[in-house]
């Protein structure tokens, strides 16, 4: 026990007294993280400010009497330059160049005896040149659709069956049974899951792999080899302080997440209530959590420890390790577009799928204790193999010493 002490003192002590090591382990991302979603969020709310408040440039012709009385009185008038155009305007080309280049927003034509045509239920056209690729083109179509051509369109229904009373056939009354902090959580699951489960991974393969490779590149893992420590010793007070290290660095990131996407999602919703993003955790779920996650540390740093000791050096224990960080990219991924699909309680045995699987329904308020069990379960399972396979490791001369 004496030993795994002293190698877990040695560790944190060569990380701790390292400000470099500190900096990017433990500051750095908080500071990235933050700074990187508040950055989206601030310049998604620009661009969606921005179209909101550009007045488009659009082009009418032929447009009847009635329908520009309703532009005026829709209020599309104080969105938009609006240029009404005759009938014999030869100006089209030039204004379809101009929406193409960005000038001009949006070009409505009205077939000619427009409204005689729709009295008469001939069922004429209304030509619309727009720009799919420019966002202002396509808020100046959606904005003409919405407060001109729907309008228009109740209003000859209405009148065509007798009334505007008549187009109502039923009402729903809509009653929302809903849980709150599932609903809060919904959008934090889909993507919190994904970023901690791999987040956690390349934290823990930066420092394994120097605890472990590097130290055999410099001979300093020979010196220790050669101290009274047992094996068996060296080898878990490595994994157990590694993980620890891997595991405060993941909560950086995790905290820094859960601090910075809300406030991503408030910039891109521009004030929708859609997008705005809280969620609280009870006493349980919060010890779920971090137990969840201090064993998917301890399982990423003994596989990743695994791959190391086989190697002479960094370079190579990278190579080595590059094939499961993207197998556990993957697994993490395959949890965003779960949907509401369950999955079978078994499932969650799977290691880091289990967990990111758990972590979700954490954020949503709905984990079961069996779930919880099979992933935590699952994920010691292939712990303990990796740390067994280690500590053997250690004991062979010919991986330590790459003879």
């Amino acid at each position: 026990m004496n030993g795994v002490k002293y190698i877990i003192s040695k560790e944190f002590a060569r990380v701790f007294k390292d400000r470099k090591l500190v900096f990017s382990l433990f500051i750095l991302p908080a500071v990235l993280m933050i700074g990187i979603y508040s950055l989206i969020g601030t310049l998604a709310g620009s661009m969606n400010k921005d179209i909101e408040e550009h007045v488009s440039v659009v082009y009418i012709q032929n447009v009847p009497e009635d329908i520009k009385g309703l532009i005026s009185a829709s209020g599309f008038e104080k969105t938009a330059d609006i240029t009404y155009l005759s009938s014999d305007s030869v100006e089209l080309d030039k204004i379809k160049t101009d929406i193409l280049n960005g000038d001009a927003q949006l070009l409505v034509i009205f077939d000619k005896n427009f409204t005689e045509d729709v009295k008469a239920h001939k069922n004429p056209k209304i030509t619309v040149s727009r720009n799919t690729a420019k966002d202002y083109s396509n808020a100046a179509f959606n904005t003409f659709r919405s407060l001109v051509t729907s309008r228009y369109e109740y209003e000859v229904i209405a009148d065509r069956i007798g009334g505007a009373e008549n187009l109502q056939v039923f009402t729903i009354d809509e009653q929302p049974i809903v849980d709150e902090d599932e609903a809060n959580g919904q959008f934090l699951a889909m993507m919190v899951p994904y970023l901690i489960t791999f987040l956690i991974f390349a934290s823990a393969m930066g420092i394994v792999t120097d605890a472990i490779a590097g130290e055999k590149e410099r001979g300093t893992m020979a010196r220790l080899l050669m101290t009274p420590v047992s094996r068996r010793s060296l080898a878990f007070g490595k994994i157990v302080s590694l993980a620890v290290l891997s595991m405060i660095s993941a909560v950086v990131y995790a905290g820094s997440m859960v601090v910075a996407m809300p406030m991503m999602a408030k910039g891109m919703g521009g004030g929708n209530a859609a997008l705005d993003m809280s969620v609280s955790f009870r006493g349980d779920q919060l010890a779920e959590l971090a137990v969840l996650l201090v064993m998917l540390a301890y399982l990423y740093v003994a596989l990743i420890a695994a791959l190391s000791i086989r190697a002479k050096d960094v370079k190579t224990a990278s190579t080595y390790v590059s094939p499961l960080y993207i197998v556990i990219m993957i697994a993490a991924l395959t949890t965003m577009f779960t949907g509401s699909k369950e999955s079978a309680d078994v499932m969650f045995a799977i290691p880091v799928y289990g967990t990111a699987i758990s972590v979700q329904k954490i954020m949503t308020n709905s984990l079961e204790p069996i779930q919880f069990l099979f992933a935590l379960g699952g994920n010691f399972v292939a712990a303990a193999l990796c740390t067994f396979s280690v500590s053997r490791s250690f004991n062979s001369e010919k991986v330590m010493f790459n003879a």
